[in-house]
């Protein structure tokens, strides 16, 4: 299986829709193999580049509605509102932990001072996005 994680100076990028530059992971049998990509700038070429490459998850941050529905589309499955070092995310990932309050972006599911809830709206949290 093949992730992607977009990345800004060596951490989960905080918002896909603007990010070129993603990590690609292939999960196989033993070390899992990893490389880095350029990804074009406009939404549907960017989907489709990620959907051409074999990208079946994405680990990223904050991410519009439109290009999630896209990318969707295309059966690429969005973990969303994640922040931190992408090898700890990636790890995280590997061991079946993800979501998790330890990666979720801040101000996101209650990571916000005051215990807020974060997200804009909770339907997106209750479909796995946090």
């Amino acid at each position: 299986m093949r992730i992607a994680v977009p990345i800004w100076n060596g951490r989960v990028s905080p918002v896909f829709d603007v990010s070129t530059r993603v990590v690609m992971v292939e999960d196989g049998e033993g070390c899992p193999v990893r490389k880095e990509e350029s990804i074009p700038d406009d939404p549907v070429a960017k989907t489709e580049k990620l959907a051409g490459l074999g990208v079946k998850v994405l680990l990223c941050g904050a991410v519009s509605r439109h290009v999630a529905g896209m990318l969707d589309a295309k059966g690429i499955r969005v973990i969303p509102f994640l922040a931190g070092d992408v090898d700890q995310v990636l790890d995280a990932f590997f061991k079946g932990s993800l979501p998790s309050s330890d990666y979720a972006m801040p101000g996101c599911c209650g990571r916000r001072r005051g215990g807020g809830k974060g997200c804009g709206a909770r339907r997106r949290c209750r479909k796995g996005g946090c």
